[in-house]
């Protein structure tokens, strides 16, 4: 597992929190998380094609309050953070929410290793 959590990490990165063997004196370990792949969304310049003008300021604002500000917006939306599956169904809600119907696409995808629940 800590080869596959290496080979994934981002170039420079040398250290990461761990959990420490005395955890072995537990039953059960309470940092235990099944790993996952789950499909995240990379990139999302197009989603705001087919919005109406009136509503894409709005939206916009929307998503990048629940996103965590501005910046974090535009690290999501310029593909540098990938959005997990529950923030891709906010994110179509939110426009479901505004009226549109039609499938919201991100510009890609990948399967991300994820390690909590």
């Amino acid at each position: 597992m800590r080869y596959q959590v290496c080979k994934l990490a981002p170039v420079g990165m040398t250290r990461n929190n761990c959990v420490l063997p005395t955890v072995m004196n537990k039953k059960e370990c309470p940092h235990f998380a099944p790993i996952q792949v789950v499909r995240a969304a990379v990139v999302f310049s197009r989603i705001f094609a087919e919005v109406k003008e009136k509503h894409h300021a709005a939206m916009r604002r929307k998503i990048a309050g629940y996103l965590g500000g501005g910046g974090t917006f535009y690290r999501y939306r310029n593909g540098e953070r990938s959005l997990m599956p529950g923030q891709q169904e906010w994110i179509k809600k939110m426009f479901l929410r505004h009226g549109y119907t039609e499938e919201v696409v991100f510009d890609n995808y990948k399967d991300v290793y994820r390690f909590d629940d």
